[in-house]
């Protein structure tokens, strides 16, 4: 071993350093000690107590290349920026983020998940319509109360229900996109209106039986019910327990009649959904004679 002393390397092209696996670190080292850990497969340097890379990756969330799957996994791993990028459906996208307890539930890290970031991108987040019978049929529409043209799914705006005579027998009428992973939502309905020649019937009927698992698995289960709803699904769709395969953000009785109606709603699943599904937040009614509603500004924030 050859030891240096006030040594200038006079070149533009490289040195080479130790090259090594763990194991193959010094038995005593000293401060200021480096090297090429292929274990690891990045430089490191001895601070005098511990072996440390020069290579610090980032924090998750705070970069496409290292999204995070929840806001609040960002913020526990230290992210403090005013953005957050998450995967939803298995792709990194960049959301509006506050790092405070925005509720004063205790829960630090919530991202904004909005009609507009799902119309920037509705070609790759996986998204949905449903409608039985064809009187039914929704649309991502929020120009035409009877077109099945999906025309607005790039602002995110939608319509359940239709202008149309019912054809008979049981009926769902469902919209969908898929969401980001979370513990908790707050679910923010800012511009909706209902219409129809048959005025648009509101309620908590819709709220029969193993509802959560019909809903999402396309299932109909009444004939001409009420309520113009939303839920966050967990994604399980073998999951037929009500309480623990969704939240209710709008009970589909905020009004009486044709209108308009806004909403704002905490709920918490109490632990992370799990990484093995995709949640879906879903609009719907199973009012189905010359009924529908616009829902045309809406966002959810997650943590």
């Amino acid at each position: 071993m050859a030891t240096f002393k006030n040594t200038t390397i006079d070149s533009v092209q490289s040195i080479t350093l130790p090259v090594g696996n763990t194991s193959q670190r010094p038995g005593s080292p000293a401060a200021g000690m480096m090297r090429y850990n292929t274990t690891e497969a990045y430089i490191e340097y001895y601070d005098g107590a511990e072996w440390k890379s020069f290579y610090e990756p980032p924090i998750i969330g705070s970069t496409q290349g290292a999204p995070a799957n929840t806001a609040k996994e960002s913020y526990d791993a230290g992210w403090r920026g005013t953005t957050v990028w998450l995967n939803i459906d298995g792709n990194p996208y960049e959301l509006a983020y506050d790092t405070s307890d925005r509720y004063g539930t205790g829960e630090n890290g919530w991202a904004n998940y909005t009609n507009t970031v799902f119309g920037n991108n509705n070609s790759a987040i996986s998204n949905s319509t449903y409608g039985v019978p064809s009187s039914i049929i929704p649309a991502w529409n929020v120009s035409n109360s009877s077109s099945t043209s999906n025309t607005n799914i790039g602002t995110g705006q939608l319509r359940i229900g239709r202008e149309q005579s019912h054809a008979g027998g049981n009926s769902l009428s469902t919209v969908r996109c898929a969401a980001p992973l979370h513990t908790s939502l707050y679910y923010q309905l800012t511009d909706a209106v209902s219409g129809g020649s048959q005025t648009a019937d509101f309620g908590t009927g819709w709220q029969d039986g193993n509802y959560g698992y019909n809903i999402f698995n396309n299932n109909t289960y009444q004939n001409n019910g009420n309520g113009y709803w939303c839920i966050m699904h967990s994604g399980n769709a073998g999951d037929t327990n009500n309480s623990t395969n969704r939240r209710i953000l709008d009970p589909g009785n905020l009004r009486s009649g044709n209108g308009s109606w806004t909403t704002n709603n905490y709920e918490t699943w109490g632990s992370q959904l799990d990484a093995n599904y995709t949640p879906y937040i879903i609009w719907g009614t199973t009012d189905a004679y010359n009924e529908y509603a616009y829902i045309r500004d809406w966002n959810v924030w997650l943590h």
